[in-house]
């Protein structure tokens, strides 16, 4: 087979050796030329082809004959079909061709010979054209056998399905993907291969491709998560497009993007590190400004003056705290937070949270004013990508504002139809969390704007800006199947525009309070464990005034000393979870061994990942994170006990 691959106004990109011995063009260059000017006899035919192909269509001949220039008839077999660039929009053409002359003649000498037996050269010519006929039918052979290699050649897996999702056909990395034989794989559905709700989303996608016809709803570059024979998950990118028919089938392809995933999560890690950096200097200076006030009244009530409002200061000490508490714990969410955990997500009190953080770092030259319009649609999301995507924006806003100005967010709900969505490349029509950030800044050029968004492009000097910012953002909301828009004027300011799809009807910024509830201990012996002596103390004070009686350990090797000569004295365990030499997660997993039902509360000032998030899955083991109050620490240890405290012995 000869291949040529075109643009979309029919110039040639490349083609295969066969091209040129098959046309005659041996030693020419194609590369740019117009198919009008290399094959005119040929290129008038395929016209309406090329039209229908960058419509989308694949178009085929079962044969097609052309009279040479040289008086010879040449019989073809050709395929056109679109090629689409990374966009998803078609990019030109493919175009296949067969040359089938020596089947037309086999053809043509079977009819001749069957019809007309009283020729003397009949049977001659019966066998030539039964040689031609079965040569015919080896090169198909060998074509077959050439295109079964190069799909096994193939790193992506290729699947075959019909319009039903039964498999019909795969290649070698389908089943080096999947972990099923061929034979396994045949006629099994589809949808088989992915977890829910992966698959009913798949089987929707199908579905609605089947009763509509719009080709986007299959397209391309779909992520998604599928499952291998042994139950192990992993992602993939998964493209599909409509074989040409009949009967109606699909072709899938399928990349596994495990790599690439870890590769944007340590990027996306790396960038938002980068961002807590350029907030850093504001941040100290804050921390400093709660640290002051605990410091200066800590000392004049150890003093003890007389004439002190011993009460003022306790509770200006305790705002400090709680200030500071609150700024870490903004910290640790947006910097060390676990991504690619897709929840609920209430938009207005996440931007609420960024606003909080973000009003420590922001000179106080910057107006910074947020506007919400509860209640909101819910979005399905990555709370801290979301996060990472406001801060970025509103520090962009910051570094265009050097001399002041105003900051401000807004959020509201939008229904955008389908005019209002065609004005931006990939909505689509429906119900969305709109968040706007403006700011009067310097504003943007035209030629500026269209280059945004593209990574390492920065308009700061030299060691000011990484120019991922902006890019990071906007892969952020692509990845949440939203879109980012903006409008800028030089001297007149910036308004980033990010579109969130809603997922569910609308909801309250934050929850009812909890009434009080009292606490007590009833003379239950809980073991403290932290290597940390002012955290013991604290501890053991918060809890003996519920009326607890409390044992200490320093270490998780004291712990199990201790828990080893009191076998079932304790009613529950208060645990660090990190500590030098055996840690909570170790202490955790021996305590379990030796007494399956004793409470565990975990706490910790880092939110755990790995061994020490597992270890949180276990029954009756609950997290608390520090800092904590003493009401905190109560409530934890009262709902994980549960039952109803007994009489003090």
């Amino acid at each position: 087979m000869a291949v040529a691959l075109f643009d979309r106004d029919m110039r040639y990109l490349a083609v295969t050796r066969r091209w040129l011995t098959e046309y005659g063009l041996d030693g020419q260059n194609l590369t740019g030329r117009s198919h009008d000017e290399v094959l005119p006899d040929l290129s008038a035919r395929w016209k309406d082809a090329h039209r229908r192909a960058l419509g989308g269509e694949a178009v085929q001949t079962a044969v097609d004959r052309f009279d040479r220039a040289d008086g010879s008839t040449w019989w073809v077999r050709w395929d056109l079909r679109p090629w689409y660039d990374e966009a998803g929009g078609v990019g030109g053409v493919v175009l296949v061709t067969e040359n089938v002359t020596a089947v037309k003649r086999a053809e043509e000498s079977l009819r001749v010979g069957q019809g007309v037996t009283e020729r003397p050269q009949a049977d001659e010519e019966l066998r030539e054209s039964i040689a031609l006929r079965r040569h015919a039918e080896e090169s198909l052979r060998l074509r077959e056998e050439s295109l079964r290699a190069i799909l096994d050649a193939a790193t992506d897996a290729i699947i075959s399905i019909d319009d039903t999702g039964a498999i019909h056909q795969v290649n070698a990395a389908t089943v080096r993907l999947f972990g099923y034989s061929p034979a396994e794989l045949l006629w099994r559905n589809v949808s088989a291969l992915m977890p829910s709700p992966y698959r009913e989303e798949h089987d929707g996608y199908i579905a609605r491709y089947l009763r509509t016809g719009e080709k986007r709803v299959i397209g391309i570059g779909r992520e998604v998560v599928a499952r291998r024979k042994d139950g192990t998950t992993f992602p993939i990118e998964l493209s599909m497009r409509e074989a040409a028919g009949p009967p109606r089938r699909f072709i899938g392809f399928v990349r596994d993007i495990t790599d690439r995933k870890e590769l944007e999560a340590r990027f996306l890690r790396a960038q938002r590190l980068e961002s807590i950096g350029t907030l850093a200097s504001g941040i100290a200076h804050d921390l400093n400004n709660v640290l002051t006030p605990v410091l200066v009244a800590v000392k004049l009530l150890l003093r003890d003056r007389p004439g002190l409002d011993r009460t003022a200061l306790l509770e200006t000490a305790q705002a400090s705290i709680e200030r500071g508490a609150g700024m870490i714990r903004q910290l640790l969410t947006f910097g060390g937070g676990m991504t690619g955990e897709r929840v609920p997500v209430a938009v207005g009190e996440l931007v609420r949270e960024v606003k909080g953080l973000l009003d420590h770092a922001l000179p106080k030259t910057i107006a910074f004013t947020l506007a919400v319009a509860d209640p909101l649609w819910p979005v399905v999301g990555d709370p801290t990508q979301l996060s990472q995507v406001l801060v970025n924006l509103c520090v962009n806003g910051r570094d265009a504002m050097p001399a002041g100005g105003a900051l401000a967010i807004r959020v509201e709900n939008r229904t955008l139809d389908p005019e209002r969505a065609a004005r931006h490349p990939g909505a689509r029509p429906g119900r969305y969390v709109h968040v706007a950030v403006s700011d009067t800044g310097t504003g943007m050029t035209p030629e500026v704007q269209a280059r945004i968004f593209d990574p390492f492009f920065t308009t700061k000097p030299f060691g000011q800006g990484t120019g991922l910012g902006l890019a990071t953002a906007q892969g952020i909301v692509k990845s949440h199947d939203g879109f980012v828009g903006v409008y800028s004027e030089p001297g007149r300011g910036t308004r980033f525009s990010v579109f969130l799809p809603a997922a569910g009807q609308p909801t309250n910024a934050a929850p009812p309070a909890a009434p009080p509830t009292e606490h007590t201990g009833g003379g239950r012996l809980v073991l403290v464990v932290d290597d940390e002596a002012a955290m013991r103390t604290v501890a053991r004070a918060a809890l003996e005034g519920a009326g607890y009686r409390v044992a200490t350990a320093d270490g998780g090797e004291a712990a199990l000393g201790w828990f080893g000569r009191h076998r079932g004295e304790a009613a529950a365990v208060v645990l660090d979870m990190m500590m030098p030499g055996v840690d909570g997660p170790a202490v955790i997993g021996r305590l379990r061994a030796s007494d399956p039902t004793v409470p565990i509360l975990a706490v910790s000032g880092l939110r755990p990942t790995g061994r020490a998030a597992d270890t949180l899955t276990v029954e009756r083991v609950a997290f608390l994170p520090k800092p904590y109050s003493d009401d905190e620490l109560l409530i934890a240890l009262t709902a994980l006990l549960g039952a109803a405290p007994s009489s003090q012995t």
